[in-house]
């Protein structure tokens, strides 16, 4: 999942968190989504490799696809595809699955993720508690993976014998919410708020992100690890 796999990613970068004022986009007055992000990511040998990301949406306000040129500008799409307005699943330029979606009442019960050559390479079904958060996830596989929370955040993951991951977070908005559809990003682990450190059970070592902020309290410029990760905002009002 792709927010799961930003925390995944997070916790191998490992992130921290400030609160700075940003004017560059004083000029929104909102509502406004995302409509484009460029992550510019240096390894240990200094060698620099550059993604944008821009976002599209349908009619409906819903996200429609994801562009996403890489560092050699190929260009590679995923799509959302709605029924009845919910969410049923993502393909990929091609068209072939990457993900697909049951539902119980309005909430994701269990996905099918699809490999290259078209076959489900696993099935993921979910639990949540009275509030609507997703609280565990199975595969069938290894122990289930448990989610805590503090109001929408979620706070810890871990399995019960496996390495616990702690989350902090920020108090301003996470620009993923003004993206992604309401039931993707309950499975996806998308909170209110923007992760700012990472610690976890095994070892001291610790993620820390800084960012910049709008006028409406969005990121403009985030920066992981002295710039490890450095992610520019853009957004558009509608």
């Amino acid at each position: 999942m792709r927010h799961i796999k930003k925390l995944t990613i997070l916790l191998i970068l490992i992130l921290n968190s400030c609160s700075n004022n940003d004017d560059s986009e004083s000029e929104l007055t909102g509502p406004i989504r995302l409509k484009s992000v460029v992550i510019t990511s240096t390894d240990m040998n200094n060698s620099v490799n550059v993604r944008t990301r821009n976002f599209f949406y349908n009619t409906d306000g819903k996200l429609d696809k994801i562009e996403t040129i890489d560092n050699s500008q190929n260009i590679s799409y995923i799509n959302y595809n709605y029924s009845n307005g919910k969410l049923t699943s993502l393909t990929r330029t091609d068209g072939s699955f990457i993900e697909t979606y049951s539902y119980t009442n309005e909430l994701i019960t269990s996905s099918d993720t699809y490999n290259s050559s078209g076959n489900i390479a696993f099935t993921k079904v979910y639990e949540y508690d009275s509030n609507g958060r997703v609280t565990q996830s199975d595969t069938g596989v290894g122990s289930p993976i448990l989610f805590t929370y503090s109001g929408n955040n979620v706070i810890t993951i871990g399995s019960e014998f496996g390495t616990t991951f702690y989350y902090e977070y920020d108090t301003k908005e996470n620009p993923d919410k003004t993206v992604y559809p309401i039931e993707l990003q309950k499975i996806d682990l998308i909170g209110s708020n923007n992760v700012i450190t990472i610690s976890n059970s095994s070892s001291s070592s610790t993620s820390n992100t800084t960012y910049n902020y709008n006028s409406l309290n969005y990121p403009t410029t985030s920066n992981t690890n002295n710039g490890s990760v450095v992610v520019d905002y853009e957004y558009e009002e509608y």
